[in-house]
This record gives C-alpha cells, structure tokens and sequence, in this order.
C-alpha cells in the first residue's frame, strides 16, 4: 500500500501552520532506539500574525540543531517530550532535577489515569524549575514557597487572571505523590510534602447566570456565528465544556435526546433537546450524519482554545453583557436557574445535568418558586 499524506523526511526542520486562531510549529523526529517509532512534536505559537509565527519558528529550527531552547519554548510540553525522548542529557540540563521523573513516569501511568499522570508530571517538572534543584533535595521550606506561588501565577488563558487554590491543591497532591514514591524507594529520607496543609477551596458565594433576556440575546449572536452551536448547547442542553467537545452526531436519538457521556457521571445520561434546538441541528447535520456536533477536535489543549475562541468572539459582539457571564459555566447555570425558576422539579434539572441531586439543591434551591403549589401531592 502507497504511503499515505506527505512523507515525513519532508520536514525534518519545524514547519508551521494554521490551527484555529492560532499557529502552530511541528517537526518529526524519528527515534534513537533500535525499531523504535518516530513521532510529529508541535508547539503552540499562540495567536499571533504569520511574519511572527515564522520568526518563532526559526527560533525552534535553531534550537533543534543544536542552539539554546527559547525561555518562552522551554517548557511547552511538545518540547519537553522531544528533550526527554531525543535528548536525555539535555532534557536534564535544562529541567534540573526531572531525570528521576522517567522512571516515576512508567509506573505513575499505570496507577492512575493518563491524562492525570501527565498533568502530575507537569507540576513536578514546574516545582523542579522553581527550586533550581533536583526533586529529591527538595526541602519542607520550598514546598511551602512552592505551593504559596502557584496561586499568584498567571492562568493558561488570557481570560484567567490567576491560578485558582483549586490548581495548587492538584500541585500539592501531584507532588504529594512522587515524594510518597521516592520514600518507599529510600530516595529520600522524609516528604517535603507531609506538613503542608491543602488551600481552603471557597464554593461561589452566588450562581452566575443569564437572565432570560441576555440569554435569548445571546443565542442570537450564536446563530451569527459558524461556530456558535456550542453556545446553544451550553445554554438549551446544559452540557459541559468537555462534553461540548465529545458531542457526535450519532448521540442524537430518534426522539430528540442527546446522549452525553461526561468524565465526571459514570453512566451517560439522555438530555431532552427543546423543539428550537432540534431545528437548528437538523439544519447543520451533515449528510452522513458523522463527526463532531461543535466542529471541536479530540485534542483538549486544542478544543479549549476553540472553546476560548468562541467566547471572545461573543464578548466582541455583546459589549452590554458583562464578561463574567459570558463563560461556559454561566452558560450550564443558566439552563438549570432558568428551568428551576419555571418550575421544572430538581431531580428532573439534577438528572439533565448530570449532577447528583444534593448538588442541584446546594445551587438552584433558592431559585424554586415558593408560590407554586406542588400539584404531585393530590395523587396521594
């Protein structure tokens, strides 16, 4: 069978291209190992002009042949899987500390979920570069200045002013964990970790939603926009962002549900979809009724910046809707006030939701009509 797509000794050196708002630079590498197996590396430039993009990608270029990695680089994850797989020693100098992480790394994937154990990888790395020592001298008074830090760091997105204690208190059990290893494997002496205590993490004193008004005002602005079916699904659906991204065609039934299947539910649950919603998807499904509902990719990096994308566009398009409300989750809080205000029962928002019944309590009681009479007590 011929080689499919472009061969890969085509671009040894980083090429770039469009990914949404953003550009990207990749390469190909293939791997030292005997029989091992090659793989495509990429780097986020962001949302930058092409002139740009390119001069960040001969940065990229001078850095693989063998220059100093860019400090903006240098800690994106496409290049630390490079320096880790193609450069060992250099992967070392340039994160102090983390070559002990390859071994922790094969037996954290194995106990836990992937994706957690390459999100505990990052924090580790990020405490190693915050001390400028290795993981293992790693003192009680550096986890407390670590951890003390995180929260005062920019977020990953433009919109997230800070990291949030919620973040610190993941850093603190990613780390929590190694040095928990690293004991039974006598690297160490003592966890750092074992004195610090986790952040207080505040519920939101109020639920930010729309009101009716604002809401109608903002589907319409989401109708304007190619890829506004997000937004209507947020609103009329009640779907999460990660959920958003995992909509297919092929969930819709024949009697106009959604079957959702969330990280955080165990089961899928069935949405009703309201009349309006269902013609609007009948308008855009394609002809062979596959793929993505939103258009979002699988990535998750790259379904957040999609995710973000669509949200600016909207803030551009509503400057008399503050921002706050402007979010995903305004978006799923204003599904459930607005049902619970109309007298739709909890159990029933609760089950739509995908949220346990004392969840929906905690945030939508008060939002329960206390004139309405309960009609159910008369089948008594």
């Amino acid at each position: 069978m011929a080689p499919r797509g472009r061969p890969r000794s085509d671009y040894p050196v980083p090429g770039k291209r469009r990914r949404g708002e953003n550009w990207e630079a990749y390469w190909w590498k293939g791997a030292d190992a005997p029989g091992g197996r090659g793989r495509t590396y990429g780097v986020n430039l962001g949302p930058v002009t092409e002139p740009q993009a390119e001069v960040k990608r001969a940065l990229i270029a001078a850095a693989l042949a063998g220059g100093e990695w860019p400090a903006e680089f240098a800690d994106a994850p496409g290049v630390l899987r490079y320096m880790h797989r193609n450069a060992p020693a250099a992967h070392a100098l340039l994160h102090p500390g983390t070559e002990i992480l390859g071994r922790y790394g094969e037996q954290l994937a194995t106990r836990v979920h992937p994706r957690w154990a390459a999100t505990s990888l990052t924090h580790l790395r990020a405490l190693a570069k915050f001390t400028g020592k290795p993981l293992v001298q790693t003192t009680a008074a550096d986890a407390e200045a670590w951890l003390t830090s995180i929260p005062n760091r920019p977020g990953t997105f433009r919109k997230a002013a800070v990291r949030s204690y919620g973040t610190a208190n993941h850093a603190r059990a990613a780390a929590s964990r190694f040095f928990r290893w690293a004991l039974e494997a006598e690297l160490i002496r003592r966890n750092p970790f074992a004195s610090t205590k986790p952040f207080t993490v505040q519920p939101p004193e109020t639920i930010t939603y729309l009101t009716r008004e604002q809401r109608d005002n903002v589907l319409a602005a989401a109708r304007q926009d190619p890829k506004g079916i997000a937004v209507e699904l947020a609103l009329l659906a009640g779907l999460r962002k990660s959920e958003l991204a995992r909509a297919r065609w092929s969930d819709l039934t024949e009697h106009g549900r959604l079957r959702v299947q969330g990280r955080k539910t165990a089961r899928p649950r069935l949405v009703p979809l309201p009349r309006a919603l269902l013609d609007r998807l009948a308008a855009l499904r394609p002809a062979d009724g596959r793929g993505s509902i939103t258009g979002w990719p699988n990535d998750p990096a790259e379904a957040d910046w999609r995710a973000e994308a669509v949200l600016r566009r909207l803030q551009d398009g509503l400057p008399d809707v503050p921002a706050v409300l402007l979010a995903w989750n305004s978006f799923r809080h204003t599904f459930a006030t607005l049902l619970v205000q109309s007298g739709v029962s909890l159990d029933k928002v609760s089950a739509w939701m995908g949220n346990s019944p004392a969840i929906c309590r905690r945030h939508y009681a008060e939002f329960v009509p206390r004139d309405a009479r309960d009609e159910d007590i008369e089948k008594l």
